[in-house]
């Protein structure tokens, strides 16, 4: 974690640290610093289903429903046939 937070300091414009440390937060439960890095790492780079879904699992944490169905369409919408959005019809 230190590493990573050390090597985005330095290079903000490294998209896969930032979903990382996203990625990381959220597994500690640290869901605000988790929605942090996902909005810099939304800034800086494009939308993938990883990232759109982690984006789903924290607006479920955070009980926002407009970013959950945003992300939910943007998910539908860009990656129909990725395994991430393929869970969301069978949940």
């Amino acid at each position: 974690d230190i590493y990573l937070r050390t090597t985005i300091q330095l290079r903000p414009d490294l998209t896969i640290v930032l979903f990382r440390l996203a990625d990381l937060s959220y597994q500690q439960g640290n869901f605000p610093r988790a929605m942090d890095y996902l909005s810099r790492y939304k800034k800086a780079g494009r939308p993938s289903p990883q990232t759109l879904m982690l984006g789903i699992k924290l607006a479920k944490q955070l009980e926002d429903d407009d970013l959950y169905a945003s992300q939910v369409m943007a998910l539908k919408n860009l990656f129909p046939d990725s395994e991430q959005a393929q869970s969301l019809y069978t949940q």
